[in-house]
């Protein structure tokens, strides 16, 4: 660069840093050992993906390896969206990590709706509402909010939920949806299922869907390990429902380490996602 302008090295490393902090120039560390080719071509292949995004698998914690995936998926997901997609966002650490990993460099007039309401005792940066509004305001878009309870008491409640208009409004405008991002949560046994069940679901609704033989949920929407929905919580839930999935042009599942196998596996014998991060 020094050679081809007629200036010192210094003065380019100088004229770099002021374009970065200026937010003319940007750089991106790309990690050599992310692309795992062949893995990526035998996940499409045998599963039938749109796509399939792979990143190396030994890290040094969980959370290293959140915020890797959601990295990985935050590039995917900036890459792939196109001006007028309406985007249906999950809750999760995933999420959390891909939505706050959002470069924000292309500026779309997109929408983005939760997918389900909100989780008691759930941080709110991980909850849909909050997840949908932080993509937007990246992205340059809107979004819409849900606010009502993802899991109800009864099936009463929900349909007295889904009478208040504001509510049907959202509900209504899944069915618009273009995109949709979402993370795969796994059930390995009881003592594993507290993770996942503990700040939401009370001790005889975990019971009974270990009973049922669930493996694994999107959305607080579970399933078996052929990827079969399991009854428990289907007419209480304020959410997308397993079903709609699949016909959503692309859903993106977001999931990564050794105990979620079993879950992603059933997630995609469902049917339920056609791009794996």
């Amino acid at each position: 660069i020094a050679k081809t302008l007629g200036v010192s090295r210094s003065q380019v490393s100088r004229l770099l840093t002021q374009a970065q902090q200026e937010g003319i120039v940007h750089i991106t560390i790309v990690d050599p050992f992310s692309g795992q080719a062949q893995l990526k071509e035998a996940l499409t292949k045998t599963f039938g993906l749109a796509d399939a995004i792979v990143v190396a698998g030994a890290m040094p914690s969980e959370e290293m390896r959140r915020k890797r995936i959601g990295q990985a998926a935050a590039r995917y997901l900036e890459a792939t969206l196109s001006e007028g997609d309406r985007i249906g966002i999950g809750s999760g650490r995933t999420l959390y990590a891909l939505a706050t990993s959002l470069s924000g460099h292309r500026r779309l007039q997109v929408q983005v709706l939760p997918l389900l309401g909100g989780l008691g005792r759930v941080p709110a940066c991980f909850q849909a509402n909050e997840l949908a509004r932080t993509v937007a305001e990246t992205l340059g878009g809107s979004w819409r909010v849900l606010y009502v309870p993802a899991v109800l008491e009864n099936p009463a409640a929900l349909g007295a939920m889904l009478a208040h208009d504001h509510v049907q409004a959202v509900v209504d405008s899944w069915s618009e949806l273009t995109v949709a991002v979402v993370c795969i949560g796994h059930v390995l046994s009881p003592s594993g299922a507290q993770t996942l069940f503990a700040d939401f679901l009370d001790g005889d609704t975990q019971r009974r869907l270990l009973e049922q033989g669930a493996a694994g949920g999107i959305c607080v929407r579970y399933f078996d390990t052929l990827g079969k929905a399991c009854p428990e919580l289907a007419d209480r839930v304020v959410g997308l429902a397993l079903t709609q999935f699949r016909h959503i042009p692309r859903v993106i599942g977001v999931a990564g380490g050794p105990e979620k196998v079993g879950a992603i596996l059933a997630a995609l014998r469902g049917g339920y996602v056609n791009v794996l991060v």
